[in-house]
Order: C-alpha cells, then sequence, then structure tokens
C-alpha cells in the first residue's frame, strides 16, 4: 500500500468527516497503461457484488469486486490496433448477464483504420455480434456510448461514432444490441469537424423519459466546439450547444433536482478555465460554472456522475480526475458537492507524469457500508526503474471502516469486564483522528496502548495477548476515577494522531490492532495483569 494524501477545503466549507481508504491496488507491465479505462461492469461472476473492467493496450482484465481477483482478461483479436480504451458493459442479448462492446478504431477490414466493433457475451464469453466501418480511415468505433433500451425490446443498444468519415466529416451510427442492425445514422455536414470524435449520453435533458445523445464538432480556424443534442426518439436535433474549447463531456445526472438530467463539460485548461461546467437540462440546457480553477495544465479529465461517496444517504458527489501535463503537477481527483469542492485526493506517488484521474468510475457498495467505492486510472505510471506506461489502478472508499473489536478481554479483581469504545477514524492526514479508550479498569492503576499491525488471541498472563510482535507501547498513563478505595471507575485512552502514525511508518489502508494493559494487584491470579479486549483498525487518508 502507499501513502495517500487529501488537502480539504477551508474551514468555512462543509468537509468530509472522515479518511479515505484504498483497498486494491493493480499494476502494469511492459508499457501496457493500464487504466487507460475503468469501467464498472456491473455483476459478471453473479455473486451479488458489483465487479469492474480496467483497460489496457490490446486486453481489458475484469476484476471481481467481492474478491478482488481477476475474473477474465478479454484479448484483441487484433493487437495493436486500440482495443482496450473504448469499452462499455451491457445486458445484449437479454439474459441478465452484462456483456462487453469494445472497439478497435484502427482495424483494417475494409481498408487501414475502417475501425470495428465487437459485443462479446458476459455470460459464456463467445462473440455475439462483431460490426465494421466500411471505409478507410473512418475510425469506426472512436467513441461508442451505452443508450439503454431505444427499441423496447429488452436489450441494451448503442451509438458509434466514425469521426473520420467522408473527409473527417464524421458520422454516428446507433445499433441495436440483440442483432446489430442499424437503427439510426446522423451524419455531420462540416467536412474536418470530425464529428463524433467526442460523444456521450447526455442522460434525459429533454424531459420525455429517453436518453439523449450529445455528439461534439470540433472547432476550426473559424469555428468553436459545439455540441449538438440529438433526441432518438424522433431523431431530431434538440440543442446546438457554441462551447469554450473541451476534452470531453457526458451525464452527471440529476444535479439540480429539477428531474432533468445534467450535463458536465471538461475544458482543456489550464490557467483561468473552471474545473468543469454544469449545464442544466431543459429548454436552455443553463450553465453553471465551478467556483475554482484547475490551475495546472490538464492532459485530460476523468469524471464520474452523481453518488454517494460519503455514506450520507444521498447521490450527490462528483468525482473529477485533474491530472498533469508538461510534468507540471502530480494528479489529483477532486471531490463535488454540486458546485462547492470538498476534498482532493492526491497521487499516492506523488508522480508528474501518472495521468493519475485520467480514468476514473464508480463501482458500487462493495462492502455494504451504505457508500459507492471507485477506482481510479493512472495508465502512465512506471513500476519498473526506466519503463514508461505500465500503468496502475487503485479501488478507493471515501468512508474509512470502523475499529472492529475481537479478543476476550479478562474481568479484572473486582469481577469488572473492561469495556471498548472509539470516537473518529484514523486519518494519515489530520482529516480526523482516532481514539480508542477502555472503561471499567481499576481506579488510579497505571496502563498502556500496546498496537501494533499483527493479530493474535494468545493466552497469556490469565487473559489473552491479541497483538503480535511487533508492537509499539504508548506512553505510561494512570487511568484515573475515584480519589478512593478500589472500583472500577478508571479509563484509559489513546489517540491515533496522524504524527503517530507518520511516525511509526503507518501507510494508508494499512491494519493495526490494538489493545490496553493495565495494573491489577487485585486479581486472584497474581499476575498482577489486566488485559482489555482488541480492536482491529483500518488506517485511512
Amino acid at each position: 500500500m502507499r501513502r495517500w494524501f487529501v488537502l480539504l477545503a477551508s474551514a468555512l466549507t462543509p468537509l468530509f468527516a472522515f479518511a479515505q481508504t484504498e483497498l486494491a491496488e493493480w499494476n502494469g507491465t511492459s508499457g501496457g497503461q493500464l487504466g487507460q479505462r475503468v469501467v464498472g461492469a456491473g455483476d459478471l461472476d453473479r455473486d451479488g457484488t458489483p465487479d469492474f473492467a480496467l483497460g489496457e493496450r490490446d486486453s481489458i482484465r475484469v476484476i471481481s469486486g467481492r474478491t478482488r481477483a481477476s475474473l477474465h482478461t478479454f484479448v484483441a483479436p487484433q493487437p495493436g490496433r486500440g482495443f482496450g480504451k473504448v469499452f462499455e458493459f451491457g445486458d445484449c442479448n437479454g439474459d441478465g448477464w452484462p456483456d462487453l462492446i469494445a472497439s478497435a478504431p484502427g482495424t483494417s477490414t475494409f481498408g487501414p483504420d475502417s475501425g470495428t466493433v465487437w459485443v462479446i457475451s458476459g455470460r459464456n464469453l463467445q462473440p455475439l455480434l462483431v460490426l465494421h466501418g466500411t471505409t478507410p480511415t473512418e475510425r469506426f468505433g472512436e467513441t461508442l456510448v451505452l443508450l439503454g433500451d431505444v427499441t423496447l425490446d429488452g436489450r441494451e443498444d448503442f451509438a458509434v461514432s466514425s469521426p473520420g468519415w467522408n473527409s473527417a466529416t464524421g458520422r454516428v451510427r446507433v445499433f441495436s444490441g440483440s442483432n446489430g442492425t442499424t437503427l439510426l445514422e446522423i451524419a455531420g455536414t462540416q467536412p474536418y469537424r470530425r464529428f463524433g470524435e467526442v460523444m456521450a449520453s447526455v442522460g434525459n435533458v429533454a424531459g420525455d423519459a429517453r436518453r439523449e445523445l450529445g455528439v461534439a464538432l470540433r472547432a476550426t480556424a473559424y469555428l468553436s466546439d459545439e455540441i449538438e443534442v440529438w433526441s432518438l426518439e424522433s431523431n431530431t436535433l434538440l440543442h446546438t450547444l457554441i462551447t469554450p474549447q473541451f476534452r470531453s463531456f457526458g451525464c452527471v445526472g440529476d444535479a439540480n433536482s429539477d428531474g432533468l438530467d445534467d450535463m458536465i463539460l471538461l475544458p482543456h485548461g489550464p490557467g483561468t478555465y473552471p474545473t468543469f461546467r454544469l449545464l442544466y437540462g431543459g429548454g436552455g440546457i443553463q450553465g453553471a460554472v465551478a467556483s475554482d480553477t484547475i490551475g495546472q495544465p490538464a492532459f485530460e479529465l476523468g469524471f464520474s456522475g452523481l453518488a454517494d461517496y460519503d455514506g450520507d444517504g444521498l447521490a450527490q458527489e462528483i468525482l473529477v480526475g485533474v491530472n498533469d501535463e508538461y510534468l507540471s503537477a502530480p494528479g489529483e481527483v477532486r471531490i463535488y458537492r454540486g458546485l462547492q469542492r470538498i476534498g482532493t485526493i492526491y497521487d499516492a506517488t506523488n508522480s508528474l507524469n501518472d495521468a493519475f484521474g485520467q480514468s476514473l468510475a464508480p463501482v458500487g457498495d462493495l462492502d455494504g457500508n451504505g457508500s459507492v467505492e471507485f477506482v481510479v486510472g493512472a495508465p502512465n505510471a512506471s513500476e519498473v526503474l526506466h519503463s514508461y506506461g505500465d500503468g496502475r489502478a487503485v479501488l478507493l472508499s471515501a468512508v474509512t471502516p470502523a475499529p472492529v473489536e475481537y479478543c476476550t478481554a479478562k474481568p479484572n479483581g473486582l469481577g469488572c469486564v473492561p469495556n471498548l469504545s472509539h470516537t473518529g477514524s484514523a486519518s494519515l492526514t489530520g482529516a480526523s483522528s482516532l481514539t480508542i479508550a477502555v472503561d471499567g479498569v481499576l481506579n488510579r492503576k497505571s496502563g498502556l496502548c500496546l498496537w501494533g499491525p499483527n493479530r493474535q488471541e494468545l493466552p497469556f498472563e490469565g487473559g489473552y495477548l491479541c497483538v503480535a510482535a511487533p508492537f509499539r507501547r504508548g506512553s505510561l498513563a494512570n487511568s484515573g476515577g475515584s480519589a478512593a478505595g478500589d472500583d472500577c471507575t478508571g479509563r484509559l485512552q489513546f489517540q491515533f494522531s496522524a504524527p503517530t502514525l507518520w511516525l511509526h511508518g503507518v501507510n494508508v489502508g494499512d491494519l493495526l490492532r490494538a489493545q490496553f494493559w493495565y495494573r491489577d494487584p487485585l486479581h486472584v491470579d497474581g499476575t498482577g495483569v489486566g488485559l482489555s479486549s482488541a480492536f482491529e483498525i483500518r488506517i485511512g487518508w
């Protein structure tokens, strides 16, 4: 595990009251750029927990959300043609299993860069559909977008772009997921504007209960970037948005609670460009600009739709990845509630060129704690000296689990059983600190906290030793309590502060175990030792 860094907004801004935790990490090899795309894949192994996929050059790894093990790797039918960069999962054949829809725009079935899209069964891994571009250089499959059930046959339908078609005029075709029939074709009308180079579902911005499709036209020397919003129900152009230059856009959900989905627009940066724009759904599609700026040259920005990342029961947070360009600053993932930034997750490696945040995706509530876990890709990360672009992906949680009690406490000489409690959570950044305490110990007796990375339940001095070597000892403290006589009013506590954790080399994601020892001269076993039960503690940001 690596150390992760979070910079929270000012004290006047509502903040997460918890740390954040790395749950798992995967590393690529040999310039494969693992994490160039990350996608939630649904429940592919039917174990009740959502799974996810990591794209890399010429392959797509599917990872179990429950075990974090690899379930399957889809390998490019034609290597070196872009497979692994553009893919989604949806049920195209109606069998209840998510199917893989993936493209390779550089294939050459009908000439160089004509492009291919495959639909592969998530149930038996067999090809369901193979679709091809029809002309050289059209780059069929440059982008593809899930559209839901356009034909109302219970199957996932999807759109595929060909931005190089017809002298880079570009076109978009909508396909039936069940049989590959072309349902709709939208052709660009202006050469060299690469209609469809960027494309996304923009949700239901028109209020017709169907998803709309947003298609970009790229700027020329005389024309700005534009986004055309098309109705798939009526095959009509609903809106044309003339915008500042942007890298990508998409649907975030209903950010302003008006019943219509809203769009997010991610600009190039740097400087005074906003981190993003929210374009609210409806007849005018009004824009609202975030209050802070990118502040660094941005290579490519990733984003997620609205989800409940903080576990408060409300799906109202957005993740925006801002990764580096020109070796200017490490990449980061910013956490927004509406237009207000409430937290920033910095790259654990502090690398200047690993593209951390270029791709990110919500996965689902994998551990049942009420918050959505998410995957972040860093496709340019290097794990081996002198290599470049091996890639890395991390599974993160925005909520640190509460300490878990284990082992058995030893009743003291007066028959009282020590009781553990805790407040806060363990954070390496000072977002919060964890205090553990034990009540019901003998009054006015000295004691300390014993803690370390290893767990055991070993019979010891009439009780159990719950922390295995190597371990650390906290400072000796007095239990206090009643000033006279012997009773069980004593209390000991220990704080896991950020400086304490850093000083002892603890990393984000580490597990620690902690137990209290104290003097007990009243116990009939004559050992003079009192022992509490123990906590297992996960360390967060």
